[in-house]
């Protein structure tokens, strides 16, 4: 248990000051013209910390987004370091690198739940996607951009919920519970897309914490969610309420069309989380789409061929969770709902892209349980 606790808190400072160290050259960026200057450099809002501020920063929408907690975030960030936007730069690396450390910390606890590791296999499960997830070129959008600070403070508090209930699912602690509840709380007010935090609490109780045996499992794990679905509720109503102008309308794009969108852009996302290559600021919504084009076909081979093999694995449960996690995080932002222009962005990614990355961090813990190697194990009983 000691060599464990040792590997997890080895595997998380590592992968975070590496990703530090790799996000330092954008401490000389400045503010950019997209949404720099409503959210910070020409809002006298934020230039004032006190209590008319706070009562704006609930009550009021910022373009278009209702996010209090981002806000304040800038706020403190001004009464700090004025315009300097190294400042800035400075939070937003500190929070992904906060936030690439508790990616280790939930890796381990999720996959030693699900089976005990030896310590340089835990230290794998950790590091793995931990440092896939600091580094990873999809991720640099949400923190090298300074508006996109509601990315990073997201899901910090997004992952940090998911913690405390696996605790509280494990220890029966109303304490954790509750901790669990306020930093989804504190998420929701960070960025609306971690609405869809209570469904991914349920998959957890399907697997890896296996909860949901019977009629009576159920109905418990079903009640236990209805506090965070009443934050969800809403989360939707206020983005509902802060985007309606901002909304495109059916008459604009068809929702067949929509729908058609949606599937290729979760082939998209998938593509570019493997093969990280043509990234760019701004992808176009198509003029025109074509269902039975070529890319088209290819999306719903994978998608279709993916989700088959899921469900012929269903005894894995690791995967059919991992997948329907990916599909779940993305909803809010896959383009149903369409807000702006863009058909895709690089920073919808990063919560949803953190399943599959602990899924390739248990396939290297399990790697290195079959094959121990004796220099990690060495390299840890240093640490």
């Amino acid at each position: 248990m000691q060599d464990t606790r040792k590997a997890l808190i080895a595997a998380a400072l590592l992968s975070a000051l590496i990703a530090f160290i790799i996000y330092l050259p954008a401490l000389v960026n400045g503010f950019v013209l997209w949404d720099d200057p409503t959210y910070v450099y020409e809002n006298p809002g934020i230039q004032s910390f006190d209590l008319a501020f706070l009562k704006r920063a609930f009550t009021e929408v910022y373009f278009s987004n209702w996010h209090p907690l981002t806000m304040i975030s800038y706020a403190v960030d001004y009464a700090i370091w004025g315009l300097n936007p190294l400042g800035y730069h400075l939070v937003n690396i500190i929070i992904h690198s906060v936030n690439t450390a508790i990616v280790a910390v939930l890796s381990i606890m999720l996959i030693t739940i699900a089976r005990p590791l030896s310590a340089p296999a835990a230290f794998a499960a950790g590091f793995v996607p931990a440092l896939l997830f600091g580094i990873h070129p999809l991720h640099v959008e949400s923190v090298a951009w300074v508006s996109e600070r509601k990315d990073v403070l997201c899901a910090m508090f997004f992952m940090v919920s998911v913690i405390f209930y696996l605790r509280y699912a494990q220890k029966n602690k109303a304490l954790c519970y509750f901790l669990s509840l306020v930093a989804f709380a504190l998420a929701i007010m960070s960025k609306s897309m971690a609405v869809t935090l209570p469904a991914v609490l349920l998959l957890l109780d399907f697997y890896p914490l296996k909860r949901l045996s019977g009629v009576k499992g159920v109905l418990r794990a079903i009640a236990e969610k209805i506090p965070f679905f009443a934050i969800s509720a809403f989360a939707a109503f206020m983005a509902v309420y802060s985007q309606a102008t901002a909304v495109a309308t059916l008459e604009a794009i068809p929702l067949d069309i929509r729908l058609f969108s949606a599937l290729r852009s979760y082939a998209f996302y998938l593509e570019k989380l493997f093969v990280p290559l043509g990234l760019a600021p701004f992808y176009p919504y198509p003029a025109q789409i074509d269902p039975l084009g070529a890319d088209y076909l290819v999306t719903y081979g994978v998608l279709g061929g993916i989700t088959i093999i899921c469900l012929a694995a269903i005894r894995y449960r690791a995967f059919i969770v991992s997948w329907l996690y990916f599909l779940g995080t993305l909803l809010p932002v896959i383009g149903i709902v369409q807000v702006g222009m863009q058909s895709a962005a690089d920073r919808y990614m990063y919560l949803p892209s953190l399943s599959l990355l602990i899924l390739l961090g248990a396939g290297a813990a399990l790697i290195i349980e079959k094959n121990s190697k004796p220099l990690l194990a060495i390299f840890l009983g240093f640490i």
